[in-house]
């Protein structure tokens, strides 16, 4: 295995849809574990063929690293503790009810006896014919993310379904330092073949689906920049340091209105030497 050089955001191998992998060969093999260990390296979870140069519909995902697991765990637990905090201060505004306004007692509902020859009506079941959209079929092999331990090799994915939406930060090895706000499915469904050349389908969610999405956004020649909401940043910038920033611009136009304050209050005898 070696290290690649990673190509970054503006080169044109970027930009150039990738061929598909028609059979697995010793060189192939040789790159899949260039990448990973290029991927790796860079601190990523996701790397495609032709950021290393190489023009194929592959790409290497690993979401499963400790590192990236513990930042999972802290972003769910604070997503919680944020909405916690919203549900508090909704309860701490709302009136409470008038008990002075009168109520009206509410009937109850007479109970209908079942017949003594009537079975109680079965559930209608959805039907689901054979082969029928969004749901896989008995004899196919489906795999749910939670199955994987990583690392996952991708080769010819295509993206069959997509489900739902999740807005968050993105980033990527070929912009090194930089994220910006993309939304992605929530979930989707992916069909591709693994280093063996055996097909697979997977149902993938959360940040595995985000991540098969951005890599095979790589392999049709377009990168996460195309989609951010607003503008790209650096990785670890917040609110909170845009909010000292402003605090500190305010200071200095706080000072020179006490300045002005001050001038004012002179008497006739300090406005004359101050124009002098």
């Amino acid at each position: 295995m070696a290290l690649r050089a990673i190509r970054l955001i503006g080169d044109e191998m970027l930009t150039k849809p990738c061929r598909e992998v028609k059979q697995m060969t010793p060189r192939t093999q040789e790159l899949i574990d260039d990448m990973l260990e290029t991927m790796y390296e860079a601190n990523g979870i996701g790397l495609a063929a032709p950021q290393v140069g190489v023009l194929r519909q592959i790409a290497v995902i690993d979401i499963w690293q400790d590192d990236v697991i513990e930042y999972e765990k802290e972003l769910e637990e604070s997503e919680e503790s944020e909405l916690s905090e919203d549900s508090e201060n909704a309860g701490d505004n709302e009136e409470p009810e008038d008990e002075s306004k009168s109520k009206i007692p509410e009937e109850p509902e007479e109970e209908s006896e079942p017949k003594s020859n009537e079975k109680p009506e079965k559930e209608s079941e959805p039907e689901n014919p054979e082969g029928s959209e969004g749901e896989p079929d008995e004899d196919d092999e489906w795999i749910e993310d939670e199955e994987f331990t990583g690392p996952l090799i991708m080769i010819n994915p295509v993206i069959t379904r997509k489900e739902g939406e999740q807005t968050n930060d993105e980033g990527c090895l070929s912009l090194p330092g930089k994220v910006g706000k993309v939304t992605r499915p929530y979930l989707i469904e992916v069909t591709y073949f693994d280093e063996n050349m055996e097909s697979y389908d997977m149902q993938a969610e959360g940040l595995l689906a985000r991540a098969i999405c951005h890599e095979v956004d790589h392999l049709a020649g377009h990168t996460y920049v195309e989609f951010v909401e607003g503008e790209i940043h650096d990785v670890g910038s917040d609110d909170s340091e845009e909010d000292e920033e402003d605090e500190e611009k305010e200071e200095p136009a706080a000072s020179e209105e006490e300045k002005t304050a001050g001038d004012r209050t002179k008497g006739p005898d300090a406005a004359d030497e101050t124009s002098e």
